[in-house]
């Protein structure tokens, strides 16, 4: 494991703990034995939605380490940052997911990302711009 993943699992750990959720305690400590328990993830990413964007991150970013293919997560993480407005986090969480992960949910949620700068681009190069980003 490198210095980022146990970065994140520390983290994701000290969130959990902070919750004071006994279910969502047993859910991590699950997790920890068996990385491919999935009604474990699921306590774990329920949480991550009530929980703030920043507590959220941790979770979803060690789930993505584990299952990098869930386009349902990425788009619940995308879903997340936009509804905060953190745009510079929208792209870079499309730019890593998009092209590894073949999800129609998440493609919808890019196009949707690209009218929303459109609109609020007058000219729509942003757009232009955006798609080579994430697509070249």
């Amino acid at each position: 494991m490198g210095i980022t993943a146990f970065g994140l699992l520390l983290r994701m750990e000290q969130v959990v703990s902070a919750s004071g959720n006994k279910q969502v305690i047993s859910a991590l400590a699950l997790v920890r034995s068996n990385c491919w328990d999935a009604d474990a993830w699921n306590v774990l990413l329920a949480h991550a939605q009530s929980s703030s964007l920043k507590d959220a991150r941790s979770i979803y970013d060690e789930f993505l380490q584990v299952f990098p293919c869930a386009g349902r997560v990425w788009n619940l993480y995308i879903q997340q940052e936009l509804a905060s407005k953190n745009y510079e986090n929208v792209e870079a969480l499309l730019k890593q997911s998009l092209l590894s992960c073949m999800d129609i949910d998440l493609w919808n949620t890019y196009l949707s990302y690209v009218k929303l700068a459109k609109a609020s681009q007058e000219d729509g190069s942003q757009e232009i711009s955006m798609f080579r980003c994430t697509i070249g």
